[in-house]
């Protein structure tokens, strides 16, 4: 079996078609809460980038930004993390005979649980942006703050970041969709890893990863809060840098990497 067989498997799953239209719809809100608001009965119209009535970015739809970036990873990992798990319970993996085999089986696996992990969100947040172009062309750099040009203004917040989110805002959120879709990915990598150990429930894996995520973010977050995940995650966060963001997916992939490395020698003396 080949990489794209495992990822076909994957994405053309019933759960993972109703976690993505489920997303896109989500994705979707702000550009159409804009829309009502500019091209409402006041025939008010604001000039700003397409960018800004994204989820991510959209002022208008704050409370919306928050759910998504707490649910997504949820619905990613329930949608592309449980393969070996339906396997099992398939009564599939009888038939993997040497320990080469299951081992790749396992590798191939992983890479595709994380391929359509970032996958379920960048596609949806990048063609949210696409079509937000046709109501909201490019506008040389404006900001929906002050509804001037965004070159003649201090930029919003310090370091390289806040640079790219006045004068580049398109830039920073293709660099934010890579960012969160990246993240998504290790979540569904580590729920993966965690599938070995529970591959008797598919949904065990999922919680925990979650409940991880969860405490991460908000018990940590209350502690170390540059270190939240979903604050690295969420730009919106003003004090964020490349060094916290770099440490934690560091973090984050070390500890794929030892659950994954475990999880194989556990699933092979069963």
């Amino acid at each position: 079996m080949n990489m794209g067989i495992y990822l076909k498997k994957i994405m053309w799953n019933r759960k993972y078609l109703i976690a993505f239209l489920s997303i896109m719809i989500v994705c979707f809100m702000p550009l159409g809460r804009e829309i009502i608001q500019d091209y409402g009965l006041d025939g008010y119209f604001s000039q700003i980038d397409a960018s800004e009535v994204t989820i991510l970015h959209s002022t208008l739809t704050i409370s919306l930004h928050v759910m998504f970036l707490i649910a997504a990873p949820l619905l990613a990992c329930f949608a592309c993390s449980q393969g070996y798990a339906e396997d099992y319970e398939a009564n599939m993996t009888a038939c993997i005979a040497t320990r080469d085999e299951k081992n790749k089986y396992h590798n191939y696996h992983l890479i595709a649980s994380m391929i359509s992990g970032f996958l379920i969100i960048a596609l949806p947040l990048l063609i949210s942006f696409f079509v937000s172009l046709i109501a909201y062309p490019l506008s040389g750099g404006v900001n929906s703050t002050f509804k001037t040009t965004a070159y003649g203004l201090t930029p919003n917040f310090k370091g390289i970041m806040g640079y790219w989110y006045t004068f580049a805002p398109n830039f920073y959120f293709f660099f934010h969709v890579i960012l969160i879709g990246t993240a998504t990915a290790l979540l569904c990598g580590i729920s993966y890893s965690i599938s070995l150990f529970t591959y008797f429930n598919k949904y065990i894996s999922v919680l925990i990863t979650f409940g991880i995520y969860l405490f991460n973010s908000f018990y940590i977050g209350e502690i170390f809060p540059d270190y939240a995940y979903v604050n690295v995650i969420d730009l919106r966060y003003e004090k964020i840098s490349f060094m916290p963001m770099i440490i934690v997916f560091i973090l984050t992939i070390i500890i794929l990497g030892i659950l994954f490395k475990v999880g194989i020698i556990y699933d092979e003396q069963e």
